[in-house]
């Protein structure tokens, strides 16, 4: 058995930011990462929808280019250059790898690691490691709602939405209107998708201003998105590889693809949180202090896993939080003043 001062489960930006400051500061650090370092934002969320939100802006901008008294015969969207270019601006990204952290004395390893009790961690390969202090900063993943057929049906979320190997489908169904759903939608609008777009809510960006919501339906309804609020979908079917959502007063849609936008929930899949004593509230989150320490104190949650806030800037945020508390200068955390921003055009922007 091998023993650190800290073991970081979760490499993306609030596990690395934690992993670094810690090991900076000469303390013993390993941090495990089962997917790609950089986490989320990198590779599935921020940086590839900003790329891909810029593409489509373009594509846009040329089919109005007459206007402007420039003529462009036509207008087409090669999806698969837009894809490599995303790919080759997240390598540029995050072409570091795990060298920034081992130069600092960390240990990374590529692989899963699970929390097997109080104070050790198991890694696929069955190291196992005894650490003083644990961060649990596992991240998010899609939810979709309890509706029959959506289970294990091959619904779109955001990582297939941007990593499909596909081309731009002829028509796209998005079932939830907040942030997500919105930036998806403009981008395949404007790649040639018909796309509509269906909202519980009585309308989309819920959270935001009911002024700037009503401004960027309209502006979404200019690119040609069918917007359905406060519609409740009831239904999911999926005959001969066609979709098929049926709403609560009986209307249907049908689309080539389906992507379920509709929320997030903390990762903790495959960790003995009981065995090392971290308690989950009744939303499947975990129940924090004011430093974001567990029910087991020596054990902390960061970033998306914590549920609450699911923002890149409020991961670093906790990030900080845990590197002051873990060698004994805590202070709480406070949300009070928290920007967001939609990236769709026109943006949309709030504290």
């Amino acid at each position: 058995m091998e023993r650190v001062d800290v073991f970081v489960i979760g490499g993306g930006g609030t596990g690395s930011d934690i992993t670094g400051a810690l090991a900076g500061a000469g303390l013993t650090v390993a941090m495990a990462e089962r997917d790609k370092l950089g986490g989320e934002c990198a590779h599935y969320g921020c940086d590839p929808t900003k790329a891909m939100l810029k593409a489509a802006r373009i594509a846009a901008m040329a089919r109005r280019a007459a206007a402007f008294g420039v003529r462009i015969p036509s207008v087409e969207v090669d999806f698969p250059a837009v894809i490599e270019r995303v790919r080759r601006l997240i390598e540029e990204e995050t072409s570091g790898g795990a060298r920034p952290f081992e130069e600092l004395g960390a240990r990374v390893f590529l692989q899963e690691a699970r929390l097997v009790d109080a104070h050790r961690v198991e890694l696929a390969d069955g190291t196992v490691f005894e650490a003083d202090k644990i961060v649990l900063a596992t991240g998010s993943e899609a939810t979709a709602p309890p509706v029959p057929a959506l289970e294990n049906a091959g619904f779109w979320t955001n990582k297939e939405a941007i990593w499909h190997g596909e081309g731009v489908p002829t028509s796209l169904l998005i079932l939830g209107g907040g942030a997500v759903g919105v930036e998806f939608a403009q981008i395949y609008a404007r790649f040639g998708s018909k796309v509509t777009m269906i909202e519980a809510l009585d309308r989309i960006l819920p959270s935001e201003d009911a002024d700037a919501s009503a401004a960027i339906a309209e502006a979404l309804a200019a690119d040609g998105i069918d917007i359905r609020a406060g519609a409740k979908m009831t239904r999911a079917e999926r005959p001969d590889g066609q979709w098929r959502v049926v709403l609560e007063d009986g209307a249907a849609f049908e689309g080539d693809r389906l992507l379920v936008a509709t929320g997030r929930r903390p990762n903790f899949d495959g960790h003995d949180l009981k065995a090392a004593g971290v308690e989950l509230d009744r939303q499947g989150r975990p129940i924090l202090n004011e430093t974001l320490r567990t029910t087991a104190p020596h054990i902390w949650v960061g970033g998306d896993a914590t549920g609450e806030l699911l923002f890149t800037h409020v991961c670093s945020y906790e990030a900080e939080l845990i590197v002051a508390d873990i060698p004994g200068r805590p202070f709480p955390r406070d949300y009070r003043v928290v920007p967001r921003v939609t990236y769709c055009e026109p943006e949309v922007a709030s504290v």
